[in-house]
C-alpha cells in the first residue's frame, strides 16, 4: 500500500507520486519472499529526484529480504 498526507501537496502532486511508486514496483523484481509493504511517502518527497527514490526504494526491497524481518 501507499500512503500519502496531504502536507504533501494538491491531489495533483499526491497523484503523481504514488504514480512514481506503483512505477518501482513495477520495476522492481519480486521481493525475495512474501511480504506485506506499505510505503509512507513523507513531505518533501515531491522535491526528490525519481532515481533518488528508486535507491530508497531499493535499499527497502534489500531490506525486506534479510532474515529475521
Amino acid at each position: 500500500g501507499i500512503t500519502i498526507t496531504k502536507k504533501t501537496g494538491s491531489s495533483v502532486v499526491r497523484n503523481r507520486l504514488r504514480r512514481r511508486i506503483r512505477e518501482l514496483f513495477r520495476r522492481t523484481t519480486p521481493f525475495p519472499e512474501p511480504v506485506d509493504v506499505v510505503v509512507n511517502v513523507r513531505p518533501g518527497a515531491e522535491r526528490t529526484a525519481f532515481r533518488d527514490l528508486a535507491e530508497d526504494f531499493a535499499r527497502l526491497v534489500r531490506r525486506a529480504g534479510e532474515p529475521g524481518r
